[in-house]
């Protein structure tokens, strides 16, 4: 086995279920209005290709079960050449048996929240802080501004002599 068809999501312990959630407005979007958010949750809500296929059963959180939804998802069935279902929170909630993996489609403190507090499942990705604090330009910045780290890259740049352009955006 090598790295090329090893998943992303493997882990030394063989999930049972492992969901896919497309939180593509969920925490991602927060700064848009509720209109916006909910028009693209219902646009592109399913799409999921990031699902844990090396559990035993795999499914992608859903609102709620439609015949879009469930024509995708079978497609998607097809696709990885493995059943793929739609499963809801509250269908989740009622699950037996060891906590499931979830893997976000971004990992912001919002859906981490979700999953692990509200679903009690774990969630995959990189901790939701950092996500979070990466994300929000603003407080990136300040973090960059702590650790000094822009004088230090154009220092080093000059010192190596490298040519370069310095946009500087109020």
């Amino acid at each position: 086995m090598s790295v090329l068809n090893i998943s992303i999501f493997a882990s030394c312990v063989q999930r049972k279920l492992g969901i896919g959630f497309h939180n593509v407005g969920t925490g991602v979007l927060r700064a848009s209005d509720t209109a916006t958010i909910e028009y693209v949750e219902a646009q592109y809500g399913q799409r999921c290709g990031h699902i844990p296929l090396d559990a035993e059963e795999a499914g992608v959180l859903v609102e709620a079960r439609t015949t879009d939804i469930q024509t995708h998802l079978d497609y998607l069935s097809q696709l990885f050449g493995k059943k793929i279902k739609a499963v809801t929170a509250s269908e989740f909630r009622r699950l037996p048996g060891q906590p499931a993996l979830i893997v976000p489609y971004i990992n912001v403190p919002e859906a981490e929240k979700r999953i692990e507090g509200q679903l009690g499942a774990e969630s995959w990705g990189m901790a939701a802080d950092m996500v979070g604090l990466l994300k929000n330009k603003a407080d990136f910045y300040q973090l960059l501004d702590e650790f000094n780290l822009v004088q230090q890259i154009l220092e080093r740049a000059i010192a190596e002599g490298q040519r370069f352009r310095l946009l500087i955006v109020p």
